[in-house]
């Protein structure tokens, strides 16, 4: 409605009209194939489609949603059915940052992040993407670019290129026991010196930590849920110094 009546024409699809099919239960479905032909003739005659991303159909012909993301990966798997080169996500920040803009004052902004360290921020934490949307970009080769919706932001792009910094950035995610889980990634970690780092900035503050955790590309401290804000900026302060 908002296009026609900035006179540009425009046609809306559900999920049963691409239609896009999924497999799997109600809130947590997989998507299994995307249905090309009808958007296709819409596009051919010079029309705008418009697709209801989150929801899909059974084999039964039964509506079903995909669960936390899955407009994210509705808006990926469509790209990659019609060959597109690139996917944009527009959302509520100018793209991905080293940590949480909003909390953090000292995060920095990524022009570029591979496929392989988003998934393994949105599976730390981060919420700018759905690890699942990131996976199926990475399985489809579709470059991602993910921009605010004011007009002239900056962006994120998210590509099988892996020449970024050697920390991509600072997590946080709830853990158990009253536990916050604080997570540092990137391909320079685990590291000795990284780690004390964050162990000497935490302890400076008073912040008891329980345990360490280390994994490929990255390393994560367990501190109490009351101070895990001011633990996830110690950690981003203590890997990327003030410039």
């Amino acid at each position: 409605m908002a296009l026609r009546a900035a006179e540009v024409p425009a046609l809306s699809f559900n999920a049963a009209q691409v239609p896009i099919l999924a497999e799997g239960p109600h809130g947590d479905a997989q998507i299994a194939s995307v249905g090309t032909e009808r958007v296709t003739q819409a596009l051919e005659e010079g029309t705008v489609a418009v697709v209801t991303g989150f929801q899909a159909v059974n084999r039964s012909g039964e509506l079903v949603t995909l669960g936390r993301g899955g407009s994210d990966t509705s808006a990926v798997a469509l790209a990659a059915a019609f060959g597109a080169a690139r996917c944009q996500i527009f959302t509520d920040v100018d793209g991905v940052y080293t940590t949480d803009p909003r909390l953090c004052s000292g995060a920095r902004h990524l022009d570029r992040v591979s496929f392989r360290h988003m998934h393994l921020l949105a599976r730390c934490g981060a919420q700018v993407l759905h690890d699942r949307c990131v996976v199926l970009a990475e399985q489809r080769q579709v470059a991602l670019e993910v921009r605010s919706c004011e007009e002239d932001s900056r962006s994120t792009r998210i590509t099988a290129d892996e020449s970024e910094e050697d920390i991509t950035g600072v997590t946080r995610r709830a853990g158990r026991d009253g536990l916050s889980v604080v997570t540092a990634v990137g391909r320079a970690l685990p590291a000795l010196d990284r780690e004390k780092a964050i162990l000497t900035a935490l302890d400076t503050a008073h912040i008891p930590v329980s345990g360490i955790e280390e994994g490929p590309e990255r390393l994560s401290v367990f501190v109490p849920r009351e101070r895990s804000t001011e633990a996830l900026c110690l950690t981003h302060g203590a890997l990327f110094p003030a410039q």
